[in-house]
């Protein structure tokens, strides 16, 4: 996808510790390997029997056995551009909390027709009242 973007081959150069290939102007390239035949549990250090929540807040049980990656390198532009995603900020709570509502709303209303009466909006954190079951 990225030779599209630009009209021309992406340029590789040769990782510093592994036999592969990496983009020669990629921002943050780490190097690791799958350690054969190692898997440890996804709470080994927490010992919860919980994942590690995803970034909305979700969570599950531990995974028995996941692969471990030995990382060898890590490599970087000067100055490289770090994107993240961590949350649950605001940003991804409210995005994910308009098609949360829909189901929610949709779920309560055939269990309970006519009773949603009230809500707050999460934005302009303004009341909606019109009478009836508050929720």
């Amino acid at each position: 996808m990225p030779a599209r973007c630009v009209a021309r081959a992406v340029e590789m150069v040769q990782c510093k510790t592994i036999n592969e290939k990496a983009i020669a102007h990629a921002e943050i390239v780490i190097e690791g390997e799958l350690v054969p035949n190692v898997r440890v549990r996804e709470d080994q250090n927490t010992h919860t029997g919980r994942a590690m929540p995803e970034f909305p807040g979700y969570t599950g049980e531990a995974k028995e056995a996941i692969p471990v990656i030995k990382v060898k390198a890590v490599t970087h532009r000067t100055q490289p551009i770090w994107r993240t995603t961590v949350g649950p900020g605001e940003e991804h709570v409210n995005m994910a909390g308009i098609p949360t509502e829909a189901s929610i709303l949709d779920m309560v209303e055939r269990a309970m027709p006519g009773q949603i009466t009230q809500r707050l909006r999460p934005l302009g954190r303004r009341r909606q009242t019109t009478g009836g079951t508050a929720i």
